[in-house]
Order: structure tokens, then C-alpha cells, then sequence
């Protein structure tokens, strides 16, 4: 399965893949007159059932690095969550 390889600062941060779906890496960055929000998530959606999974996410830093590799693997890490649909 395709799956996204993550490092951040040059530490491996996960491995996040679906063999029936898809998962996407996020940085969100929200600029505050008096401070700065930046941030990491990393979720995919297994289909057909449309059930969406989280790996970690986590806080970034000015300087932090973070590394997305796109690669071909037989298992990736387990998500950290699997929120209940409704």
C-alpha cells in the first residue's frame, strides 16, 4: 500500500497508510497578533465505509523540519484513534 512516511527534526514520527483508503498530512499555521499557532495532523479515510482514522498529532515550533515521504509498504503504524461515527 501507498503510505506517507513522517519525520520531524529527523525523528521518525509515523508511518500512516490505509490499504483502503487514503491519509493526508496537515500543517496548520495561524499567525496571532500576540502569538502564533502552529500544528501537525495526520488522518485518513478508509473507504468505501467513509470511517476516518487519526495518527498523532502534535505542536509545532519556528524551525521545526518536517520530512513527508511517499512510499510502498506491506503495513503502516496503527492509527492512534478511530472516532465513532454517528
Amino acid at each position: 500500500m501507498k503510505a506517507l512516511l513522517i519525520h520531524l527534526n529527523g525523528q521518525r514520527f509515523c508511518l500512516a497508510g490505509l490499504p483502503n483508503g487514503g491519509v493526508e498530512a496537515s500543517i496548520g499555521l495561524t499567525e496571532e497578533e500576540t502569538n502564533g499557532r502552529y500544528s501537525m495532523a495526520v488522518y485518513g479515510v478508509e473507504l468505501p465505509t467513509e470511517r476516518v482514522s487519526l495518527w498523532p498529532s502534535t505542536a509545532l515550533e519556528i524551525g521545526d523540519e518536517v520530512k513527508i515521504t511517499v512510499v510502498e509498504v506491506e503495513a503502516a503504524d496503527p492509527p492512534e484513534a478511530v472516532p465513532r461515527q454517528s
